[in-house]
């Protein structure tokens, strides 16, 4: 089904059940949804564009080290909005409760 994590905060003895289901949203204890970001599926096709790109360059050119740099600036920009998009999802969940 999904994973479960318990988030405690001491000083309100509050518990609150978080639920990841099928990678579309997030399930609370108190009811409540979120819907995953969708950053991710366009930088996907993106990655897979400029890694074909890479594959087809030719090995030791300055071309294949170009294409190579482009796809390591791509894999950081992803790495940045996946932990973007949980450090908003965290800061949500501690302001509200």
């Amino acid at each position: 089904m999904g994973q479960n994590f318990q988030l405690k905060k001491c000083f309100l003895n509050l518990q609150l059940l978080v639920r990841c289901w099928d990678k579309k949203f997030y399930c609370f204890s108190i009811g409540e949804r979120v819907e995953n970001p969708k950053y991710l599926k366009n930088s996907l096709k993106r990655l897979k564009v400029l890694q074909k790109r890479v594959s087809r360059k030719q090995n030791g050119s300055k071309n294949r080290e170009k294409a190579k740099q482009k796809l390591a600036i791509l894999h950081e920009k992803i790495t940045n909005q996946k932990s973007n998009s949980q450090h908003k999802f965290s800061f949500k969940l501690v302001s509200e409760n």
